[in-house]
């Protein structure tokens, strides 16, 4: 199996997420703080789904059952699923919650609705929907990423930031477009279709992966809007961070992703869930680039345009 696998299929469901959050996480996080509401927000057009067409927010997870074996065949088809192209779009609704350190502290709940077009090699554009818990308040954002540059943009404001991808990758607010955002685009082309080639001859895909990276994956089934999901989770007990993927087990089809992390300032726990998740036909050539629309001020990329969870 080639070096690919190893550092992408685990990766992915396993450590390469899970690394590539860690370096999201910073070592202090200031109170989150979201803008006011905006004038109108972005539509999309529906697309054909694979799973139900409405699925209730992310609620709190009950406790964690017993771990068992993972059931690895599943998590086979879960990734051949999810990758089956290398662009699709997805609807999810992500809840990203900080518990600050300290007695008495109260903790920050933000809320979006996203939908994402998403293409391997690091391309996207997502329309967000944000707000508080507790709050009306609700605030639209588009994010457009072409694999090198990012474009943030707040139409209420007429305003919008540029970064480098590098640069907006490590921070906290990049989560909010989805933990399966960052899942699908992590993937580089050729090594997703070393994937898929291999899964759908048959082929073992755990068959190369470290054994103690395989020990560290736990299965167990959880209740979750009346269904039974099967469960994989990894903990890195020295990092203090854990990651799950919560799978159909019928379909094979990914709906929900967890992560939580402890830092210095706080905890923090991200819940994906994935209401839709299509392979999409060809965008178009603009849908991963940024034009500003006339009248349209450029930001500097650390004013309030940002400040979401800082």
């Amino acid at each position: 199996m080639s070096k690919f696998l190893s550092e992408t299929i685990v990766a992915v469901m396993l450590a390469s997420l899970t690394s590539t959050v860690q370096a999201q996480t910073p070592t202090s996080t200031p109170t989150p703080k979201l803008p006011p509401t905006p004038n109108s927000t972005p539509t999309t057009t529906p697309r054909p789904t694979l799973t139900p067409n409405s699925i209730p927010a992310p609620t709190t997870p009950s406790a964690r059952p017993t771990a068992t074996t993972p059931d690895l065949k599943l998590l086979t088809k879960a990734i051949g699923i999810f990758w089956q192209g290398n662009r699709a779009q997805t609807e999810s609704q992500v809840v990203m919650t900080i518990q600050p350190q300290g007695k008495n502290t109260t903790p920050v709940q933000i809320n979006a609705t996203v939908k994402t077009i998403a293409q391997t090699d690091d391309r996207f554009r997502s329309e967000l929907i944000l707000s508080r818990s507790g709050s009306p308040t609700k605030t639209a954002y588009t994010i457009v990423c072409d694999g090198q540059n990012v474009w943030i943009y707040r139409p209420d404001k007429r305003q919008y930031s540029q970064t480098t991808f590098s640069e907006f990758k490590p921070q906290p607010y990049s989560l909010l477009v989805g933990l399966s955002t960052v899942f699908f685009v992590s993937a580089p082309e050729a090594g997703r279709k070393t994937v898929i080639t291999d899964i759908a001859a048959g082929r073992d895909p755990f068959k190369s992966i470290p054994a103690e990276l395989m020990a560290n994956l736990q299965g167990n089934t959880r209740q979750v809007d009346g269904q039974s999901l099967q469960v994989y989770t990894t903990d890195n007990k020295v990092s203090k961070i854990s990651f799950t993927g919560l799978i159909q087990p019928v379909t094979g089809i990914l709906k929900q992703i967890e992560f939580t992390s402890t830092t210095e300032v706080g905890d923090m726990k991200i819940v994906e869930k994935i209401m839709t998740h299509t392979t999409t036909t060809n965008p178009s050539k603009q849908t991963f680039k940024f034009s500003p629309p006339p009248g349209v001020k450029k930001v500097r990329s650390d004013s309030d345009l940002l400040q979401l969870v800082r």
